[in-house]
């Protein structure tokens, strides 16, 4: 007991030496966003459920039953739940375990110098084996940081995954009501168009119109109802991956999906203090978290370098049948253990060094993430400032185009202009009123892009 004594003193000796600096987090400047337009965005202060400003209580139900029941989130719960159940178990590690053990045994053994007799042993064992490993080298403890540092990364994936869930849901939602609206756009162009195919129906029946008037005009109705199955295909896709976010069946959701009007946009887009958006990313902290719980397993293979010094011991009561449970039956053991690679150095400095390098890539992850999620938010900023700029004008177009179309119409009544004139006019409109309810759909997604690239925390 004295050599074990002096051995565990010389380890805990040289245990600094094997102690790693604790981990830190990189440091990382705060974030800065070149693309701040004042007019469409502002620095106040920023809000984790930003679809509420658009007062849309479909909206609002849409969100709060994919954040409920969508497959993905309750996927994330419960590798969350996993990640925090393995640590419990190593933090239980930095104490003794000791289970209860019990134990019969009936074995026959002949009598030393009797080659034909045997006699009949029976044992009973009832007692604790306890069984716990002195952390000298931080062994324990960096496995222990490593289980904490994965948790909290599930964590951050589970807010990464509800803010994600959340936009998925925003974006098909304006995808649908710019589906709807382009819908609306060529039922309206469908009759404005069957109207003309009367009209130069009536005017070559009248002998001043051509026959080839009223097949161009029956060409265009045709291809306005040829465009009108690939939006409607569109529309049962958005409304079926509604109802898939929403935890529902395909055709299975509750909302009233009809065609209604957009919500206006009259706020800014409340990005609160640029700084703050490298913090708010859960996918950010998601990596960092990552790279804390490398540097721990790290640290585990750093400790497999120096002896692994365990205690073991037996409490409890050890007897023939007839005396079990009495006094003379109580039996006691310590049995200190020393284990060390030795001879199988290199397999562990080849693990060390596998574990330093997938330090090493959890590092890089970080810092790509990082820019990644700065690269988003830039790329957003900008599109949304452009995409608004491009539905001005193209409303612009829009109106002029109607107007050109109304005044064709009446000149070709009139037999003032040909039908050429008419048709090109029509063809302009409806253009530019399809190209109009895109850009609408493009500027309400593109406020999604934003917020989601803001990241911040959706309430569970």
């Amino acid at each position: 007991m004295g050599r074990i004594i002096i051995v565990l003193l010389a380890a805990a000796t040289i245990a600094g030496c094997a102690t790693r600096r604790p981990y830190s987090a990189p440091a990382i400047a705060p974030a800065t966003v070149a693309n701040v337009d004042p007019q469409t965005v502002s620095t106040q202060p920023f809000d984790a459920r930003w679809w509420r400003q658009f007062e849309d209580p479909i909206l609002d139900s849409l969100i709060a039953r994919a954040l409920e029941a969508n497959h993905d989130i309750r996927i994330a719960v419960a590798r969350l739940d996993q990640a925090r159940a393995i640590f419990d178990e190593r933090a239980l590690d930095r104490f003794p375990h000791a289970p209860v053990s019990a134990s019969a045994e009936r074995r026959r053994q002949p009598l030393p110098g009797f080659t034909d007799d045997a006699q009949t042993i029976d044992t009973y064992r009832l007692g604790f084996d306890a069984v716990w490993e002195i952390d000298l080298f931080g062994r324990v403890r960096s496995a222990v940081n490593a289980a904490a540092a994965n948790a909290a990364s599930f964590e951050a994936t589970l807010d990464d995954v509800r803010v994600s869930v959340a936009a998925e849901v925003a974006r098909n939602y304006f995808e649908l009501r710019g589906f709807q609206q382009q819908e609306a756009v060529a039922t309206r162009s469908l009759a404005n168009q069957r109207e003309t195919v009367r009209l130069t129906t009536v005017r070559r029946d009248a002998g001043i119109g051509e026959e080839q008037d009223v097949a161009s005009a029956a060409a265009q109705v045709a291809a306005i109802e040829a465009a009108l199955p690939p939006i409607r295909r569109a529309i049962a896709a958005r409304t079926h991956r509604l109802a898939v976010l929403s935890g529902d069946r395909p055709g299975a959701l509750q909302e009233d999906l009809a065609p209604r009007p957009y919500p206006l946009l009259a706020k800014a887009i409340s990005i609160g203090d640029p700084a703050d958006i490298l913090t708010r990313r859960p996918d950010v902290r998601a990596a960092e978290r990552r790279l804390a719980a490398a540097t721990g397993r790290e640290g585990v293979a750093a400790a497999d370098l120096y002896p692994r010094i365990t205690v073991s011991g037996f409490l409890g009561f050890l007897a023939g049948r007839g005396n079990f449970f009495s006094r003379d039956s109580a039996a006691w053991s310590v049995t200190p253990t020393l284990s060390w690679a030795g001879l199988d150095l290199g397999s562990a400095r080849a693990r060390l060094r596998g574990s330093e390098a997938a330090t090493v890539e959890a590092a890089v992850q970080y810092e790509q993430i990082v820019l990644t999620a700065l690269e988003e938010v830039e790329n957003a900023l900008v599109a949304y400032r452009e995409q608004q700029r491009r539905f001005v004008s193209l409303l612009e177009q829009a109106r002029e185009s109607t107007r050109a179309a109304d005044l064709a119409r009446v000149r070709y009544r009139e037999g003032l202009s040909d039908f050429l004139t008419l048709l090109d006019a029509e063809r302009t409109q409806l253009r530019a009123e399809e190209a109009v309810a895109q850009a609408e759909a493009d500027v309400f997604t593109g406020v999604v892009s934003v917020y989601k690239g803001l990241g911040g925390v959706v309430e569970r």
